[in-house]
């Protein structure tokens, strides 16, 4: 579900949620973790709702947020598009 929660009159930027598996604020700031792992910092020290991630090389190792131990929203790109 996507909701609209403000909308400024000036330039028409929106605050708004996205709710998937979990909620989102949008907008917002979402890190790449490329190769299904985020460089120089660890998942739990992100206070993010949210990570994009390539499945696309570590699909032989199953499910991205068991193999990740992220809780939170995961968008994923790996040729086709998947949010959940």
């Amino acid at each position: 579900m996507f909701v609209i929660h403000r909308t400024c009159v000036k330039s028409m930027a929106r605050l708004s949620m996205l709710s998937i598996s979990t909620d989102v604020s949008l907008p917002t700031f979402m890190p790449v973790a490329t190769y299904g792992a985020m460089k120089a910092v660890h998942l739990r020290d992100l206070d993010n709702e949210l990570i994009l991630a390539n499945t696309y090389h570590c699909r032989h190792l199953g499910n991205l947020k068991e193999l990740s131990g992220w809780k939170k929203g995961l968008l994923t790109d790996s040729g086709g598009f998947q949010i959940g």
